[in-house]
């Protein structure tokens, strides 16, 4: 079988600041190959990941820019997930004490021995208080469920000024039920009024018993592990209301957190329903999915993202050894995500990585790019040596043949020094040429490298190309050459770093174009040019 397409782009593999300059950077570039053209209205686009949670960010961008993007797979859009709607439920039901769908879905997570006939008698005392108020014109109010709720577990008889009697509407088994949940609840509640978004979720899921409730419903340890990714994943997305006390008023940090949760998922539902009523190509539809969704299918364009040691592969495959049957099989995932590309392939790599610890706070670590990139990377320089030592060779044994044929057929000789000396000159390149091509130029990667001084005295250079190997000698003038170990700009300026220059001011760093990979490419804000800067020596900071 023989290839009628011709050959392609070649793929890409960037550096990110970080996840959310990833999901930006991804959406972007989507955008600009529709308006370049290489992309068509009828042309299939997919983003590719290795687990579920990481699917928020690129939602978020998506919304953010207009993109319409479909989720493929059974666990659907991030904020649809049965474990994201379990957390936020309990979040809702404290904003608003009348939310009844929340209050429902808070009862039967986990379950507590509350059915449909206990609701109903809660209800109907819920019901009663609401009318005492009313007849005796009291200025306290209509009192809300969530209030009816933590009254139950008082210490008082009665916190209202009502004689309505609990007991004498719900059962004394539901009572018991209800007192117990009553008593969470109100600890829940007293919690909030001090704590911020972030610090409220996870008093929610510990203290309600969240993670048991995972662990019940869950038919697997993967499915269990997929679940709890996603709930820290939503911890991660109430960050930037870090530092802010929850209330229940409008423009609190918990009111704004839902809102923004509102509003998305009421944007996709909207690009969903004029999608199915309006002509599918008009535009892009981006495709979103885990790498086992994927398998069978084919796209034009492959955004593989996430590519991070303790991603992909995971830290279980790590852990497990280099010749284990789990990493195997992450690279075995990692060829079938990238093979559903048919024309261009884009792997992106992120080098910092923000998660939820156990202490309850919200970490950063270094991230390191994949294995798997590595290996392409390393591939890619033996495919160039390979080519220029073809051409070299070429070169060599062409004053060769050229000798042979001035010195035949009648014609004048060259002097025997000549001779000699043109003789000696194609030994040592045929000699030269006969060293293999691996002692004479490796491909350096970061598991087998070597270490790169700058007279900067940079240690990211030492950090990427390993530690336990010998010291790299630079020239008389301490410059690197950085296509000696095929890299990019974005290993050092990774995009979407802010970054700043004496003259130009504070810029954001984009990817650099295709033919200038050792520069470093800055939007500056304030002028609005692009501008491309060599990458040793450039003077940003």
């Amino acid at each position: 079988m023989k290839p009628i397409r011709g050959a392609g782009p070649p793929p890409r593999i960037l550096a990110c600041a970080d996840g959310k300059a990833e999901a930006t950077f991804v959406v972007g570039t989507i955008l600009q190959m529709e308006k370049e053209d290489k992309l068509q209205a009828s042309s299939s686009v997919a983003v590719i990941y290795r687990t579920n949670a990481q699917s928020r960010l690129i939602e978020e961008a998506c919304v953010q820019k207009k993109v319409k993007y479909i989720v493929r797979g059974a666990t659907g859009r991030f904020y649809s997930r049965a474990e994201i709607k379990d957390c936020l439920c309990f979040l809702r039901f404290l904003y608003n004490g009348r939310d009844e769908s929340a209050f429902i879905r808070a009862i039967k997570t986990p379950s507590r021995g509350i059915g449909q006939v206990a609701l109903n008698q809660f209800f109907a005392y819920h019901s009663a208080v609401t009318s005492a108020v009313e007849s005796n014109d009291l200025e306290s109010g209509n009192f809300s469920l969530l209030e009816v709720l933590i009254s139950l577990s008082s210490e008082k008889n009665n916190e209202f000024p009502t004689n309505v009697d609990p007991n004498n509407y719900i059962a004394k088994r539901a009572m018991n039920n209800f007192v117990s949940f009553s008593s969470k609840m109100r600890h829940i509640s007293e919690v909030s009024t001090a704590a911020n978004v972030t610090s409220l979720l996870t008093e929610v899921i510990d203290h309600l018993e969240l993670k048991q409730h995972f662990q019940a419903i869950s038919k697997t340890q993967d499915e269990m592990d997929d679940r709890m990714s996603n709930v820290n994943e939503l911890l991660l997305a109430s960050e930037k209301y870090e530092g802010i006390a929850c209330s229940q008023a409008p423009d609190s940090a918990l009111g704004n957190f839902l809102d923004d949760i509102s509003l998305l998922s009421d944007a996709v539902e909207e690009d969903t329903s004029q999608g199915n009523s309006n002509n599918v190509d008009e535009c892009i539809t981006v495709n979103l999915m885990t790498v086992h969704a994927s398998k069978g299918m084919e796209f034009d364009a492959v955004f593989l993202i996430g590519n991070e040691e303790g991603i992909f592969p995971t830290q279980r495959a790590k852990d497990s050894g280099n010749d284990s049957v789990e990493l195997e099989e992450e690279r075995r995932l990692c060829y079938v995500a990238m093979t559903r590309a048919r024309t261009h392939l884009l792997l992106t790599w992120r080098k910092e990585i923000s998660f939820f610890g156990q202490s309850g706070q919200i970490h950063y670590r270094t991230a390191y790019r994949s294995r798997f990139l590595d290996a392409l990377v390393a591939k890619q320089k033996r495919s160039e040596v390979k080519d220029n030592d073809s051409k070299a060779t070429r070169q060599s044994r062409r004053p060769q043949i050229n000798s042979n044929m001035n010195g035949t057929r009648g014609r004048r000789q060259k002097s025997f020094s000549t001779q000699t000396r043109r003789t000696s000159e194609i030994s040592k390149a045929s000699a030269v040429n006969r060293i293999p091509t691996r002692e004479r130029r490796k491909p350096l990667t970061r598991y087998g490298g070597s270490r790169v001084q700058s007279s900067q005295g940079s240690g990211q250079y030492q950090q990427y190309f390993g530690k336990d190997t010998k010291s790299y000698r630079t020239t008389k003038k301490e410059t690197i050459d950085f296509d000696k170990f095929n890299v990019d700009s974005t290993l050092f300026y990774p995009v979407g770093k802010t970054v700043s220059h004496r003259v130009h001011g504070v810029g954001t760093v984009v990817p650099p174009l295709p033919n200038k990979k050792d520069f470093v490419r800055v939007k500056f804000a304030d002028s609005g040019f692009t501008l491309d800067f060599p990458m040793s020596g450039s003077g940003l900071e």
